[in-house]
């Protein structure tokens, strides 16, 4: 089982909800007792063969200690026996790469994650050999310039130690007085986001064909000024006109059919209260409009319906293009909380469309928010993502896979 792609971006996302960067030296001792607690709870349950509540136990650890070295790589043996190969490969490189506090443990449980990484992903695996045949020439380098006397060079070359690989026994030794270990994962991994305070995915998942390796496939329905392709987003900037901005994919890899799951990382701005921003997913028939249908996102709610009403909440809906003047129809409305789809903030998208229960589901940070049947209808064309009345959208991570 490998990785799909060349890996040039590694996927590192940290477990759904953790919006907190807490370590142990920053616990209270309250905190420190929950976390033994549920540590040994999570040990308990493995035994028991109960990986469900393992992984329940082990969030719960990594909600207080975000680099526990045992509970990341129980985390990913316990996905391992769940069968959830997509989920195994993050807490794995974490707990691979956690600072090992355990003494003889630690080495250990670092052997453990890298047969797990191994056995998901051996192109990541030969990286993490080749970056310790790495620092232990840079390690030699500095030794050399030690018995050379000269100082300047030793210092920049354990410094490299330390940025190649945080980690190693040898990073806080040669990185000097006052050392501080920078965070692993964002160094090597993945993509930071200040926004919400937590990593978010780079989008390499088994299975899942990345959308945005070439952005000029894309097309745009308008594009008025300030959209744009850059950074390794699209940025779509509402010109206040009627309709919709639209993005589709046209080419192979863009088309859905069937059975598909489809994931994204998208940022929105509501920067007037009297604007109620509008989000759809379209499978885009290229031929027949009529055809198209999607998913209506309305996360901050929608006008009143009339005069004197107060605006509508939060609300999600299967929808199909009916033409003929009358736009979108609407399957039934069913309402979410304004805190499933946050503005000025990340929020980690995925839709699946299963195609032998007509069903569409929508989750959102981890949080499964809509799910509804589509009866005769499906969900398939180019993918299309659009946009309305929200002041300034980005889209990154665009990807896709056949099957859930």
């Amino acid at each position: 089982m490998t990785v799909p792609r060349a890996l040039h971006a590694v996927i590192f996302a940290l477990i759904a909800g953790l919006a907190a960067q807490s370590t142990w030296a920053q616990l209270t001792e309250d905190e420190r007792a929950r976390l033994d607690r549920n540590l040994s709870a999570a040990r308990t349950s493995i035994q028991k063969k109960q990986h469900d509540d393992a992984v329940i136990a082990l969030k719960a650890v990594l909600t207080l200690d975000v680099e526990h070295q045992e509970a990341l790589v129980l985390l990913a043996e316990s996905l391992s026996a769940q069968l959830k190969a997509e989920k195994v490969l993050a807490p794995a490189i974490a707990g691979f790469d956690a600072p090992r506090r355990g003494g003889k443990t630690g080495p250990a449980l670092a052997s453990r994650a890298q047969k797990l990484i191994l056995a998901t992903s051996p192109t990541l695996n030969e990286f993490l050999v080749l970056r310790t045949g790495a620092v232990g020439t840079l390690l030699k380098l500095a030794l050399r310039a030690k018995a050379d006397k000269r100082p300047l060079d030793e210092q920049w070359t354990n410094g490299r130690v330390a940025t190649v690989f945080p980690c190693h026994e040898d990073a806080e030794k040669t990185g000097g007085v006052g050392y501080v270990p920078p965070r692993r994962a964002h160094l090597l991994y993945g993509d930071y986001s200040p926004a919400n305070a937590k990593f978010v995915s780079s989008g390499m998942e088994l299975g899942f064909v990345d959308l945005m390796d070439q952005p000029d496939l894309w097309q745009w329905s308008r594009q008025p000024n300030g959209c744009e392709f850059a950074d390794g987003a699209f940025k779509v900037v509402w010109d206040h006109e009627s309709g919709y901005i639209t993005l589709w994919r046209e080419d192979d890899s863009g088309w859905v059919n069937g059975t598909f799951t489809c994931r994204f990382s998208m940022y929105y701005t509501r920067d007037d209260e009297d604007k109620f921003p509008q989000f759809m997913i379209i499978g885009k028939d290229p031929e027949v409009r009529a055809k198209d249908t999607g998913i209506l996102i309305v996360p901050a709610g929608s006008k009143p319906l009339r005069d004197g009403d107060s605006p509508r909440k939060p609300e999600i809906a299967f929808a199909s293009y009916t033409g003929g003047g009358k736009g979108w129809s609407v399957k039934t409305l069913e309402t979410i909380s304004k805190d499933d789809i946050k503005p000025k903030a990340w929020n980690e998208v995925s839709l699946t469309f299963d195609e032998d229960k007509s069903t569409a589901i929508l989750t959102v940070n981890g949080k499964q928010v809509f799910s509804q049947g589509t009866g005769e209808l499906k969900i398939s064309g180019y993918l299309t993502l659009a946009v309305a009345e929200a002041e300034t959208t980005y889209f990154k991570s665009i990807r896709i896979k056949k099957g859930k």
